[in-house]
């Protein structure tokens, strides 16, 4: 049960912020534990901080004597987003340590944090490297919370995310497949959306050809829209920051498995919602991805296409007559070379 290097503590506590979660604060010393579950998760960080055996006795100790690992502490012990004993042995990647909290009975749709955030299960995937390459730690605590119990489907008290949609990528991160596919076999619902109306295949996963095929394998509806009006077609050129502005040779196989027959790639559809998504080609001008830019209209994407829908040009009418040609141009800032290259050169 060691503790994890500073930097990989490092990598947590960003992809924790992307993932919408609290920060974990160190227990103060002047803090004075006031039930077994508190004294758990003080036990617990003081373990992690400095791991020997005495205080791994201590932890079965009190767990012997009834503590409860999935408790959060009280706003007045650590402040109002005190963490659970579980959620520190996460947080630190410690697979054996969430081995032993998880031989006691846990409720695992309780979050890590007192007030808000992640249940145990979203939080230990959050913790997953950006690039989505999960470790074997990542591997066994996420195996162990499932066999433990924990909800695959569970939304976090946030309402805007679940398992999967962490593990695809719609926080920023690289799909980890591996998670997907333990997930998905463990009856995580493909279809299921956020509060926002978000599926797992709007982020990153709509730019990775093998974390699109799974989904699609596992009955996801392509064609399902966000409450913004955006559908899996606005992500397809997305990808980790990692190949920003690298080759995408498989950006036409991915767009074709994502245009469902009689889409629309230009107007109609996307024109006539109530949200501000604009059509998919405006959204892939911003990926640094000039092979799907191409790809996308070689689709049938109209660079000379409105840019804005009809929801946000009745806000600001002059730009109903804004295309994605004109936007692009107009803000070379944004955009690499090589997408405006070829808004410069293809023809209208």
């Amino acid at each position: 049960m060691k503790r994890l290097h500073p930097k990989t503590t490092a990598a947590k506590t960003a992809a924790c912020l992307l993932a919408g979660c609290a920060l974990l604060a160190p227990l103060t010393a002047q803090a004075k534990p006031a039930s077994l579950d508190d004294k758990l998760a003080a036990t617990v960080e003081q373990y992690e901080q400095k791991p020997n055996e005495k205080k791994l006795a201590a932890i079965r100790d009190l767990l012997a004597k009834g503590a409860r690992a999935h408790r959060a502490q009280p706003a007045e012990y650590d402040g109002p987003q005190g963490m659970s004993a579980l959620a520190v042995a996460i947080s630190n990647n410690d697979a054996d340590l969430v081995d032993l909290l998880l031989t006691q009975k846990n409720d695992l749709e309780i979050p890590v944090y007192r007030d808000l955030g992640n249940q145990p299960l979203v939080y230990a995937i959050s913790g997953i490297d950006t690039n989505g390459k999960a470790s074997p730690q990542n591997l066994r605590i996420v195996k162990a919370l499932i066999a433990a119990g924990a909800n695959v489907n569970a939304l976090n008290t946030d309402g805007n995310n679940t398992p999967l949609l962490q593990a695809s990528g719609l926080r920023l991160n690289a799909p980890s497949l591996e998670i997907m596919r333990l997930l998905l076999s463990a009856g995580a619902n493909p279809n299921l959306r956020n509060q926002n109306g978000e599926t797992a295949l709007m982020g990153m996963a709509a730019g990775n050809l093998d974390a699109t095929k799974l989904l699609i394998g596992a009955g996801i509806d392509v064609g399902a829209r966000s409450k913004s009006g955006a559908t899996a077609l606005n992500y397809v050129c997305d990808r980790h920051v990692d190949l920003h502005r690298k080759p995408d040779p498989q950006a036409g196989e991915r767009i074709k498995l994502l245009l469902k027959p009689g889409t629309d790639l230009n107007s109609a559809a996307w024109m006539k919602t109530s949200g501000d998504a604009p059509v998919p080609l405006a959204s892939a001008t911003l990926a640094g991805n000039a092979d799907c830019v191409r790809a996308l209209i070689r689709a049938g994407a109209n660079p000379d296409a409105r840019y804005y829908s009809d929801a946000v040009a009745a806000a600001s009418p002059d730009l109903k007559s804004v295309t994605v040609r004109k936007d692009v141009l107009a803000n070379p800032s944004f955009h690499d070379d090589d997408t405006l290259a070829i808004f410069r050169s293809v023809k209208r």
